[in-house]
């Protein structure tokens, strides 16, 4: 039998703020769930996001250093050329596609479904997913491991300090609602 190959993971911006679901998403890629890539245009959107949601510039900046520290080969230069040739409703998205493109990604997770049509990203062998429907799936591929990522990282919020049940209610605010429900499945099972 052939094992799982690691599928590979665009996050386009609007994953990346708010914290909670990239804090699951880089402890999944953390536990090698996925392997997750980005480019300095999306870190750039990210970090003018964070400015306007009030985030201080330092602590902006700060975040965007740690992510790059942690997964220092996630960053790809997008390629201007494949960007210009690439047709999608806002054109603002090419950069998301040329980069997926590039490092042979399967998926793009977005919270943007509209400005990736199914079928111009099939005719290069990649889907989207919403952050909802990437995670659960993950967590439901690879139970174990999900639940391990998610147990470290619940042990790492000592300040202050969350539970199970506040992580869920957090899912739930932020739209995760099939992760929500794998993630208490699986931690049922061990407690």
């Amino acid at each position: 039998m052939m094992p799982n190959k690691i599928p590979i993971a665009v996050l386009d911006t609007n994953v990346l703020f708010p914290l909670v679901i990239r804090d699951l998403l880089l402890w999944y890629a953390h536990f090698d769930l996925f392997i997750p890539k980005w480019s300095p245009t999306i870190f750039e959107e990210w970090y003018q996001v964070m400015l306007r949601k009030g985030v201080p510039e330092k602590e902006a900046l700060n975040r965007i250093k740690n992510v790059e520290l942690a997964f220092p080969d996630a960053l790809v230069i997008c390629n201007k050329k494949l960007e210009k040739t690439l047709i999608l409703p806002d054109s603002k998205d090419n950069h998301v596609l040329a980069i997926a493109i590039q490092c042979k990604a399967q998926i793009i997770v977005t919270n943007n479904s509209k400005d990736f049509p199914n079928n111009y990203l099939k005719s290069f062998g990649i889907a989207k997913q919403t952050p909802d429907e990437f995670i659960s799936a993950l967590t439901y591929s690879n139970q174990n491991t999900a639940i391990t990522a998610y147990l470290e990282m619940l042990a790492c919020k000592i300040n202050p300090p969350i539970t199970h049940h506040k992580m869920l209610e957090l899912y739930s605010q932020n739209g995760l609602y099939k992760t929500l429900t794998a993630i208490d499945i699986f931690y049922r099972e061990i407690i």
